[in-house]
This record gives structure tokens, sequence and C-alpha cells, in this order.
């Protein structure tokens, strides 16, 4: 059966047309905020799929803000200087965290949200939990303490892989490994991430492959999970669009059996 889809935007809601079959659908959806996040262990793949995500929002009309954390503020900078060194300790790095994030949610998250754009943010308070958590304190503390200015996200995309898999990664990108990219320390934070899978608007996306790969799992996940209002508009294109990318019919083939597209 083959899908068409078309749409664009008109005073703040999406337009859209799917036809299927020859039957043809319509759907709307209202330009309101959204905080999204991208969450997995360092060598993932999770800021190339924020990209690529934010790239497709924008693509259809929508205003993204693009952001991660820690920021370039004062406080993560700070952060920053310590990856290679281990300065802080645990208490201190996490009051870092604290701050740089507060700032971040009151100056930029909060406003971007307010006036209906979409926060594509490259980490949040569930790498806190889960890296922290790591060094021993008390994940439920963990939570409650950024929940109590911290929006909650929409939707959490965690980009989930075999610690070996990221550790090449990060190898063939020629940096210098903090103190967390060992394989050890690595399975543990990963254990960590998955962990917070039980929470509804947490999508686990298997990291494996391609970036387009993946990001074709990303997309079918989310719109399947917490974005399910924007599927009736989406899900078709996205088959029209690995369709348009991928000009060779086996590999088009071969990607669909991966995504399982219809």
């Amino acid at each position: 059966m083959r899908v068409v889809h078309a749409g664009w935007f008109r005073d703040g809601h999406f337009v859209g047309t799917l036809r299927v079959g020859g039957e043809t659908c319509y759907g709307s959806l209202v330009a309101t905020g959204k905080l999204i996040a991208f969450e997995g262990i360092d060598g993932s793949g999770k800021s190339t799929q924020a990209r690529m995500f934010a790239d497709w929002l924008e693509a259809r009309g929508r205003e993204v803000v693009r952001t991660r954390e820690p920021t370039n503020g004062p406080w993560g900078r700070k952060i920053r200087e310590a990856r290679f060194t281990a300065r802080m300790s645990p208490e201190d790095e996490l009051n870092a965290f604290l701050e740089d994030r507060r700032q971040h949610v009151s100056e930029l998250i909060k406003p971007s949200i307010a006036r209906g754009a979409v926060v594509i943010i490259d980490r949040y308070y569930y790498s806190t939990v889960a890296y922290q958590g790591s060094r021993g304190l008390d994940p439920v503390q963990l939570f409650a303490r950024n929940r109590e200015f911290a929006p909650r996200p929409d939707m959490v995309v965690l980009v989930d892989v075999e610690p070996k898999l990221s550790i090449e990664r990060i190898q063939a990108r020629g940096e210098g490994q903090d103190l967390f990219e060992t394989l050890g320390a690595l399975t543990d934070v990963r254990q960590r991430f998955l962990a917070m899978a039980s929470e509804p608007h947490v999508m686990v996306v298997d990291g494996s492959g391609t970036a387009e790969v993946v990001f074709g799992r990303v997309l079918l996940r989310t719109l399947n999970g917490p974005l399910r209002e924007w599927a009736a508009v989406a899900v078709p294109e996205v088959i029209a669009v690995l369709d348009a990318k991928l000009s060779n019919p086996e590999k088009a083939e071969k990607l669909r059996e991966v995504l399982e597209l219809p």
C-alpha cells in the first residue's frame, strides 16, 4: 500500500493531508511549547539524534530552541573544566549542576516553552541522576532536588548502546576519555539510565547502526509514544522521507525491515 503525505504550518497549526489507498485524512497540531530531552551514555549518538530531530522539526515550521547541559554559563564551564580531573567532590559537582540548571531553566527553558517553542536539550537532569548516582548519591534525592524547579520533559529519548560500542565511537572521535568513559563506569551509568525507562515519557531507542537508521527509530518510537498526537500526519511522512533519501530500492527495503516500517 502506497502512502503519500504533504503538510505545512498555518497560523500556529500544522495542517496536513494524508492519502492512504485513495482516502484522504486531515490532521492538525497546535504549536504548543514542548521540552524534549535526549539522553544516553557518552558515545551513544544522542547529540547527533538531537540535532537531526531539531532539523526535522524546523523543516516543518516549528520554532526550535537547541540547547545542552552543562551550559556555557559560569557553572557549566566549571563542570567541564573538572571532567578530566575529578577535583570536585560528588556533592560539589551536584551543586554545580543544580546551579547551572536553575539558571538554564529560568533564563531559557521556561520562557521558550511559554512562547510555544520546542526546546531540544542534549542532556538534562536524567544525566545528573545517572552519573551522580554512579558516584554514590541517592537517585531518589537527585530526582527530588531537580524536580523542585526543573520542568519535567514531555519526552525523553534515551539512545541506548552497548558500552563497548560507545568507547569505540569516543576513540574514533580522537578525544581524550574523561573519568566516566571506561567500560565499567559506562556499564554502570547505562544501567542507571535504563532503570528510568519505566516512566511512560521515557523512550528507549536502539542507538546501534548508522545515524539515519537510528533517526528512523527515534521518529517511529516517539511518534508512537508521548508525541502520538503528531502521528496522524507525521508517521507516513517518515516512510516518504526514507524513500526520498534512499534511491537504491534494496537499501530502502532493508531499512524498512530494520525500522519495522509497513
